[in-house]
């Protein structure tokens, strides 16, 4: 049943407001509130053809919006957020990173949410081993649990090393993109583009959005 506010909420709207809530209807308001605009539009007997000026207009919007949205979650991290992330991977186990990942999932940022953890995870990997020697040569050889400290500096690089070959081959490939006049986040072929913008993902020709 359709909440009294919202109700006095659409008889308040004007004639253009209405119509703009009418035409972006269910995909932005609920089934039964887009149905009692919809009696209100006819009740006030507005112009239908301006409707229909209003809806290609609100649809225009809605594709504007989800192309921005597609472009959004094919964005990588910018530099200084890779490195963030690298240097508090020591805290890849605490509810930070979680919630860092919820939001971006949420926000339809997948890409970033997944080189948030890969970063996260390869600087979890590079401090463990650099924490473990610092105390291996800091004299801690000589106390009893000296002879774990190698173990764990191994499984500190086996933590490391996959996501820092990732991103090497990442590099790698953005320099082959390059050179083939692809673009560096999709990968899709910009010759003879000359809006300077990937028509697939959105991002600026020439640029790989990680500045």
């Amino acid at each position: 049943m359709l909440h009294e506010q919202t109700r006095e909420f659409i008889t308040s709207l004007s004639d253009e407001q209405l119509a703009q809530y009418v035409a972006v209807g269910t995909e932005a308001y609920e089934p039964q509130a887009v149905e009692f605009a919809q009696e209100e539009f006819a009740r006030r007997r507005l112009d239908t053809q301006r409707f229909v000026a209003v809806q290609e207009q609100a649809k225009a919007q809605i594709a504007e919006v989800k192309a921005q949205d597609a472009a959004i979650a094919t964005m990588p991290l910018d530099r200084l957020s890779r490195f963030n992330a690298f240097i508090f991977g020591i805290f890849i186990l605490s509810p930070l990173y979680v919630l860092i990942w919820l939001r971006l999932e949420s926000a339809g940022a997948h890409r970033k949410a997944r080189e948030i953890w890969r970063f996260g995870i390869m600087g979890f990997g590079a401090e463990t081993v650099f924490l473990v020697a610092l105390a291996y040569w800091g004299g801690a050889d000589d106390r009893p649990f000296a002879a774990a400290y190698l173990p764990v500096m191994v499984f500190g690089l086996l933590i490391f090393l996959p996501p820092a070959i990732i991103t090497v081959h990442e590099s790698l490939s953005r320099r082959g993109r390059t050179a083939l006049n692809q673009c560096l986040v999709c990968g899709y072929n910009l010759t003879g583009n000359t809006s300077g913008v990937c028509p697939e993902c959105g991002t600026p020709k020439g640029k790989d959005m990680r500045r």
